[in-house]
């Protein structure tokens, strides 16, 4: 992965151990970047560029690595980009990988998309729904640990994100950025863990690119 702006600047020294257990860098600061006021809109901005930005909250208190890694998820091929950080930093540190599939509010059109909706699936089918969602979306390196969790609308998101008691963040869906004010950015930058922001892909590596479709040799 290129390399890391840390959001605040002054963050930097409390993010190192967890960008180096991660097997990243950090990028040098750019000019004025500590002078937004508002960070969570200043770590947009870096992604809107095109840059990962890692968001510090003032009460984070990351360990020397990270050991459970928590990935937001909308079920399209947009996030692979946040998979492919989270199986990096997975294989650097041990961690293991929880995948949370927050389902937008509309079923996207892009082909490769899988999301879980309630009307479409019962209890009896569910295992073959998260088979199918690893199988697409959630490959990684071997031995890398992954699990898929769906989130409730019965619960908020943010108390759903607190209670995976995660080390590190990551979301990676265009909508996401689009809406700096939206339910899911609102969710993992209101908390205490800290958030990597990528810049999301509409294809990723071809090698990956027919798992991604559902289709396996």
């Amino acid at each position: 992965m290129k390399p890391i702006a840390v959001v605040p600047a002054r963050a930097s020294e409390r993010a190192a151990p967890l960008l180096r257990g991660a097997g990243w860098d950090e990028a040098p600061q750019r000019s004025g970047q500590e002078r937004d006021a508002d960070a969570a809109n200043a770590a947009v901005k870096v992604v809107r560029r095109g840059d990962p930005a890692l968001y510090m909250p003032d009460d984070a208190g990351p360990p020397e690595r990270p050991r459970r890694i928590l990935v937001v998820h909308e079920g399209t091929r947009g996030d692979r980009t946040g998979m492919d950080a989270a199986d990096e930093a997975a294989v650097a540190s041990g961690a293991e990988i929880v995948v949370l599939h927050v389902p937008p509010a509309k079923p996207p059109t892009a082909s490769g998309s899988l999301t879980y909706r309630i009307a479409d699936h019962g209890i009896y089918d569910w295992a073959e729904w998260q088979d199918e969602f690893l199988r697409r979306f959630c490959r990684c390196s071997p031995g890398v640990r992954v699990t898929v969790r769906v989130s409730s609308a019965g619960t908020s998101l943010d108390a759903q994100i607190r209670d995976e008691r995660a080390d590190l963040v990551i979301v990676s869906t265009t909508g996401q950025l689009e809406a700096a004010s939206g339910e899911i950015l609102d969710a993992v930058l209101g908390g205490e863990t800290p958030v990597l922001i990528l810049p999301s892909v509409g294809r990723d590596r071809s090698a990956r690119s027919e798992a991604e479709l559902g289709q396996v040799r």
